[in-house]
C-alpha cells in the first residue's frame, strides 16, 4: 500500500521544457509557490522568480523596506533575491510591477520565518490523518503561523517551472492531508523557535532516489549512462516506440538466465531433458505448481514423416495462461507477449524448411503472471497440421521444468510508459517547480524502494543531497533523514541492513542528521503509524545542529569503534548522552563472529559508556553486529530515550557471512513421539534421519530450512517447503511451535460462523493478544487447503482460505472455523493430528478436536503437502504421515 495524492500528468509534462505554455507574457506571472500566504526564509537572500515580457524590468517592493529590480531574460524568465529580516509573527506584503505590465501583483499574508522541504516516498507522504493519533492531532490544529504547501504529483521528462499548490494555514482540514512527519517536525520548530514555519511537501510513494535527481547529478554515475541516454531519446516521441520494442525483446530474451537454469539450447533437439518432469497437456498447472506464478518450460518430441518434411505447417496449442514463446527445432515460430490473452487459442505458422523427417522438438515457454496458469484448452486444440494430411495430435505427455518465479522477475517493459521511478522524472516534474525557492533545509524519508541495490544507494543518496544543495543555491543546506524502520520484507539477505548502513554513512556529509526508528517500526507494516515521534526526532537534530539549541541529546548511540580482546568485543559509541541503557530487559540483537564469518547470538552487557559482547561459541571474535536484519527488534538506547543505530564492525560482502540460527532461537524440547506411531501401521517419518530427503529441498531453502537435531528449524526467510510425494487421503501428525518472542497485537474477533465480529458502525472488532507469528500446513498441493498456525482468538487449525472466501457457502465457512481454541501458550510445542479424506478435513489440536469433518469444495483429489513460509520463524518436529485406503 502506498499513500498517494492524486497525480497530475499532462502532455505539457512531456513536450514543454518550461512546464508552461510558450507565449509572450502580457503581465508579470508568478509560480504557485510564490503566492499569498507563503513563508520566506528569514535572514537570507530569498529567491523570487517568475515570468514577464522579455526585456521588461520588474520592480519588487516589500513592506519590510527592501526592494530590488530584475530584468526579464529572452526566455521570459526572471529571478532575483530579496533580503529578509529576522523572523516576524506579523504578516507582510510583496508587490511586483513590470514596466510593460498593465497592473501590479500584490501578495499579502507573507511571513518571514523558517522554511523546510519535506520529501521522500510513502512514509513521508503518509498523512496526519493516517498516523497514530492523527484524527486528534488534526482536530486540534489551529496555527495560522505554520504554513503548508503541497507540490502536486507530476512526472516530466523535461524540467518544469511550475505546477499546482496553495499555501494554507495549519488548521484541521489542511493538516489532515499533510505529511504526518512534516507536520510533527514543524510543530516542534514552532514551539521552540517562535517564528513562522513554512513546510513544502514534495513527495511520492514507492519512489527511488534516482527519480529525485537531476540529469547533471546522475551523469556522474557511469552505470546510469545508458539509462540517461534512453531518457534523452524518450524525450523524442519518434524514438520511444523503437526503445519500447528493444527493451521488450531484451526482457524476454533474458528470462532463461533467471531462476533455475534451463540449459543452453533448451528449445532445440540437442538438450537432454531426461531429468525434467512429465505433465499431461492440456492442463491447468497443479500439484507442486498449483500456486506457482512464473516461467514454466515445456518440450515435446514429434515424429514427422519423410513426405511431410520441409513443408509449412500450422501449430495449434489452444489457450495459454498468460503469455508464451514457441519454438520448433530451436527456431521461434510465434509469441504472445501482451496481457489479457489467457483465454485465446494460440495458432502459429511453421515456415517451410523447418520440419525434418523423423524426430522434431516443439518447445513452449509460458509466463504465468498470476492465478491459475498452464496450457489449458481442450485436447483437440493441440495439433500440428502439415498440408492436407491428418493433423498430428500434441495432447498427452510433455516434459516440463519450472523456471524463475514471477516475484523474482524484473518488471516487464511497457510501451515506454512514464512512471514515477524513471530517473530524473520527479526532479523535473516537482523539484524544479519550487527551485530556487529558498529553504533552510530538507527532511527526507526514503530508501525502501532502493533495497535492491543497497551499496549503490550510499553514493546515490549522497549525490542527491549535494545535487539539491546546488540546485537550491544553498551549499550548506541542512538535510535530515530517517533511517529505515524494521519491516519483514521477505527473502532479505542483508539488503535492508545495508541501506541502513548507507544512511548511517551519509552522516559523513556536513550538516546532515539522521533519525533512528528501530523502536517505532512495525515488522508487519511498511508504513508504521508512529509518525509524530519520527518528526520529533528530526526536530531534535534540527534544533541542536541547525539552530544551535543546547541542553539536550539529539541522537541515539552511534557506533564509534570496537576492540577485540580476551574473547570479547568492547564496543564504544558517540552520543551516549546520559548513559547507555537496555530498554525492556537484557540487551538483544548483538552477534559476534570469528574468522569463519559465522555469526552467533551473543550476550551484551553495559560497561560504562561501552558494550561488552561475547559468546562461548566464538573463542576469538573478529566481528560484531547489532540489529543486523530487516525486521529485528533491538533495544539499546541512551538514557535520553533515543535508540542506537544498527551497525557492524566488518565489511564482509553480503551473502559471504552466515548466521547460526540455533543460537538465535531457543529450540526448546519437542513433544515426545506419538505412541501410536509405528512403521508397521503404515506411518512414514517425513524427517527420518533428520534429513530433508522426503522434501523438495532447493537451493533457496539452504540455510533457512535447517535440520537442528530432530527439529526442522525455519527462520522465515525462504519459500514454502513442499513434499516430493503427492498424497490422496491421509492422516498426518506434526508438532509445531512459534519460537519468536510474542508481542501484543490487535486481532480480529472471529465468530463461530467464520465471519468477523463487527460493531454498530460496521468496523471489525478486535481483541488484544500475544502474537508470535504465523505458519501452517498445506495439503493437496494448494495453499488454500491449510491447517493454519497462529495466535488469533479463533485459534490454530482454521482453514483461512475457505473461511474468508465469500463464494463459499455459510456452512463451509463455519465448518473450517475452530470450535475451540486449543493452542498452548506462545513458544510452547503443539500437536496437530490432521485427517484428510475426500473433500473432508478433521483437525485435532493438543488432544481437542477443533475442526470436524469440514467440507473443502473444489479441493484437488491429490497433491503434495507443504510447510508454510509466512515470513515468521517456526519449528516442526515429529512429522509422520500415513495414507488411508
Amino acid at each position: 500500500m502506498q499513500y498517494l495524492r492524486p497525480a497530475a500528468l499532462s502532455i505539457a509534462a512531456l513536450v514543454c521544457s518550461s512546464g508552461l505554455p510558450t507565449a509572450v507574457w502580457a503581465d508579470v506571472r508568478l509560480p504557485h509557490v510564490i503566492s499569498s500566504g507563503m513563508v520566506l526564509q528569514q535572514q537570507s537572500e530569498a529567491a523570487l522568480f517568475g515570468w514577464g515580457t522579455p526585456g521588461e524590468t520588474i520592480e519588487i517592493t516589500s513592506s519590510w523596506g527592501k526592494a530590488l529590480k530584475v530584468a526579464v531574460a529572452a526566455s521570459g524568465r526572471w529571478e532575483g533575491r530579496i533580503s529578509t529580516p529576522a523572523g516576524q509573527n506579523t504578516a507582510q506584503t510583496l508587490t511586483f510591477k513590470g514596466d510593460r505590465s498593465t497592473e501590479a501583483i500584490t501578495l499579502d499574508n507573507v511571513y518571514i520565518g523558517e522554511v523546510w522541504i519535506c520529501s521522500g516516498q510513502s512514509n513521508m507522504e503518509m498523512t496526519v490523518q493516517q498516523g497514530e493519533g492523527g484524527e486528534a492531532d488534526a482536530a486540534a490544529a489551529n496555527d495560522p503561523l505554520m504554513r503548508l504547501f503541497m507540490v502536486e504529483n507530476v512526472i516530466s521528462l523535461h524540467q518544469r517551472s511550475d505546477n499546482g499548490g496553495t499555501w494554507e494555514g495549519a488548521t484541521t482540514q489542511p493538516v489532515k492531508g499533510f505529511s504526518a512527519v512534516g507536520y510533527s517536525f514543524g510543530k516542534e520548530l514552532r514551539k521552540k523557535l517562535n517564528v513562522p514555519v513554512g513546510l513544502i511537501s514534495c513527495d511520492w510513494g514507492g519512489t527511488r532516489v534516482e527519480a529525485w535527481m537531476s540529469e547533471t547529478a546522475l551523469s556522474k554515475f557511469p552505470d546510469q549512462s545508458a539509462t540517461l541516454e534512453n531518457i534523452r531519446m524518450m524525450k523524442d516521441p519518434n524514438q520511444r516506440d523503437m526503445l519500447a520494442n528493444k527493451a521488450g525483446e531484451a526482457w524476454w530474451a533474458g528470462l532463461d538466465n533467471l531462476g533455475p537454469k534451463v540449459g543452453k539450447g533448451w528449445s532445440g533437439a540437442a538438450l537432454d531433458d531426461a531429468a525434467w518432469g512429465e505433465m499431461v497437456l492440456p492442463r491447468t498447472l497443479d500439484g507442486a505448481l498449483a500456486n506457482f506464478d512464473g516461467v514454466v518450460y515445456f518440450r515435446k518430441k514429434v515424429t514427422v514423416a519423410a513426405d511431410q518434411a520441409g513443408k509449412a505447417a500450422t501449430l495449434s496449442l489452444g489457450p495459454i495462461d498468460d503469455r508464451d514463446d514457441v519454438w520448433v527445432n530451436g527456431t521461434m515460430v510465434g509469441a504472445t507477449h501482451d496481457d489479457g490473452h489467457w483465454s485465446n487459442a494460440r495458432v502459429y505458422q511453421v515456415p517451410a524448411g523447418l520440419l525434418k523427417a523423423g524426430e522434431n522438438v516443439i518447445a513452449v515457454r509460458i509466463l504465468d503472471t498470476a492465478g491459475p496458469g498452464g496450457i489449458n484448452g481442450k485436447p483437440e486444440q493441440m495439433t500440428l497440421k502439415i498440408g492436407e494430411t491428418a493433423p498430428i495430435a500434441l495432447a498427452g505427455g510433455w516434459k516440463f521444468k519450472a523456471g524463475a518465479e514471477a516475484k523474482s522477475l524484473p518488471a516487464i517493459p511497457g510501451g515506454m510508459n512514464l512512471h514515477p521511478n524513471v530517473p530524473t522524472i520527479l526532479f523535473n516534474g516537482m523539484v524544479t517547480t519550487i527551485r530556487p525557492f529558498t529553504p533552510r533545509g530538507v527532511i527526507w524519508y526514503q530508501g525502501e524502494s532502493n533495497r535492491d541495490n543497497p551499496i549503490a544507494y550510499r553514493d546515490l543518496f549522497g549525490g542527491m543531497i549535494q545535487d539539491w544543495r546546488s540546485q537550491f543555491g544553498r551549499p550548506d543546506m541542512a538535510f535530515g533523514f530517517v533511517q529505515l524502520a524494521p519491516f519483514r520484507y521477505g527473502n532479505d539477505i542483508g539488503q535492508t541492513s545495508l541501506v541502513r548502513e548507507s544512511q548511517l554513512a551519509t552522516l559523513a556529509l556536513p550538516n546532515t542528521g539522521m533519525a533512528v526508528t528501530m523502536d517505532i517500526g512495525d515488522p508487519k507494516d511498511i508504513h508504521p503509524r508512529r509518525k509524530a515521534e519520527v518528526g520529533r526526532r528530526l526536530a531534535l537534530w534540527a534544533l541542536a545542529k541547525t539552530y544551535g539549541k543546547s541542553g539536550f541529546e539529539y541522537s541515539g548511540p552511534i557506533f564509534k569503534g570496537v576492540k577485540f580482546d580476551g574473547g570479547a568485543a568492547r564496543v564504544t559509541f558517540d552520543h551516549v548522552g546520559g548513559g547507555l541503557m537496555a530498554k525492556g530487559g537484557e540487551l538483544k540483537d548483538f552477534f559476534v563472529a570469528g574468522d569463519d564469518k559465522k555469526f552467533v547470538r551473543a550476550t551484551a552487557t553495559i560497561d560504562g559508556d561501552a558494550i561488552v559482547v561475547k559468546s562461548p561459541r566464538v573463542a576469538k571474535p573478529v566481528a560484531v553486529r547489532y540489529g543486523w536484519s530487516d525486521d529485528c527488534d533491538p533495544n539499546l538506547f541512551n538514557k535520553d530515550g533515543l535508540p542506537a543505530s544498527p551497525f557492524r564492525s566488518d565489511d564482509w560482502a553480503m551473502g559471504t557471512e552466515k548466521v547460526d540460527l540455533t543460537a538465535v532461537i531457543n529450540l526448546g524440547t519437542p513433544l515426545a513421539a506419538p505412541t501410536m506411531i509405528a512403521t508397521d501401521k503404515g506411518w512414514i517419518d517425513l524427517f527420518a534421519g533428520e534429513s530433508f530427503a522426503a522434501w523438495k529441498f532447493e537451493a533457496g531453502h539452504k540455510d533457512h530450512w535447517r535440520a537442528a537435531g530432530n527439529v526442522i528449524d525455519y527462520d522465515g526467510k525462504a519459500t514454502d517447503l513442499w513434499s516430493l510425494k503427492s498424497y490422496k487421503d491421509f492422516e498426518m501428525m506434526v508438532d509445531w511451535r512459534l519460537p519468536r518472542e510474542p508481542v501484543m497485537e490487535d486481532h480480529a474477533i472471529v465468530l463461530p460462523s467464520g465471519e468477523y465480529a463487527k460493531d454498530e458502525s460496521g468496523k471489525v472488532k478486535t481483541l488484544k493478544g500475544k502474537d508470535a507469528g504465523d505458519s501452517g500446513i498445506y495439503f493437496r498441493g494448494s495453499s488454500k487447503n491449510q491447517a493454519n498456525i497462529w495466535c488469533w482468538p479463533c485459534g490454530s487449525g482454521e482453514v483461512y482460505g475457505y473461511r474468508t472466501d465469500p463464494k463459499m457457502p455459510a456452512e463451509v465457512r463455519a465448518g473450517v472455523t475452530p470450535k475451540v481454541k486449543a493452542d498452548n501458550a506462545p513458544g510452547e510445542w503443539n500437536r496437530f493430528h490432521i485427517t484428510v479424506k475426500g473433500d473432508r478435513l478433521t483437525i485435532e489440536l493438543n488432544g481437542k478436536q477443533v475442526i470436524t469433518n469440514a467440507q473443502l469444495p473444489g479441493m484437488a483429489a491429490e497433491g503434495p503437502i507443504a510447510l508454510q513460509n509466512h515470513g515468521d520463524p517456526v519449528q516442526f518436529a515429529n512429522l509422520y504421515i500415513r495414507e488411508i485406503n
